[in-house]
């Protein structure tokens, strides 16, 4: 009815999308120099101020899944509980991924170097981790680390318990559904309730 399908490009014009490009726009800008006032990027995570701001918004953000006003479709809306499980890549072990690199016989002597030096060498094809082992820097600093989380590991650990009653008990735990009256009065609640049990 809109013709929407005739519009060579819908959205252009479309005050809607400038304005949350603004604001969006403003609000990084706003957080940028909330950085910038605190000393820079380095002094604010050492003195532990992003970090604090991030789990404020992890934490508003973590009630808003756990009450469902911030839906994960397939996890906390729609959830397929008849889903294969998925195969992926073992990760790289830690003590492999945070290994020092060692340094080859041709490798330059570990003193630091200058910015100019360092172009001068990478011009030559000097590999980058040999570059980044004579490069002067700051002294090693203290920073508490940024947690991996996502959002939707409170539902996954839900399932995870449900799995573990199934290969227990050989069916996934039941929930009696009652729905009383002509389908039309039912249909909408029990498909709420059907998808609110079916998360856990």
């Amino acid at each position: 009815e809109s013709n929407l399908a005739r519009v060579a490009d819908p959205a252009a014009g479309a005050g809607g999308f400038e304005t949350l490009t603004d604001v969006l726009c403003e609000k990084a800008w706003s957080l940028f120099q909330e950085i910038e006032r605190e000393g820079g990027i380095l002094e604010s995570l050492k003195s532990g101020m992003l970090q604090a701001r991030i789990a404020a918004v992890c934490s508003q953000r973590a009630k808003a899944v756990a009450t469902r006003r911030e839906p994960i479709t397939g996890t906390s809306e729609f959830p397929n509980i008849h889903e294969a499980d998925v195969a992926v890549l073992l990760p790289m072990p830690a003590a492999e991924a945070n290994a020092a690199p060692t340094a080859s016989a041709s490798s330059p002597a570990s003193t630091e170097t200058d910015f100019a030096s360092l172009v001068g060498m990478a011009g030559q094809g000097t590999p980058l981790i040999q570059l980044v082992g004579t490069a002067a820097g700051l002294a090693p600093v203290s920073i508490a680390p940024l947690p991996s989380i996502r959002t939707a590991e409170p539902f996954e650990r839900l399932r995870d318990r449900a799995d573990a009653y199934r290969a227990r008990t050989g069916e996934r735990p039941r929930v009696f559904l009652a729905n009383l009256g002509p389908i039309a009065a039912f249909t909408a609640r029990a498909t709420f309730a059907k998808n609110f049990f079916e998360a856990g």
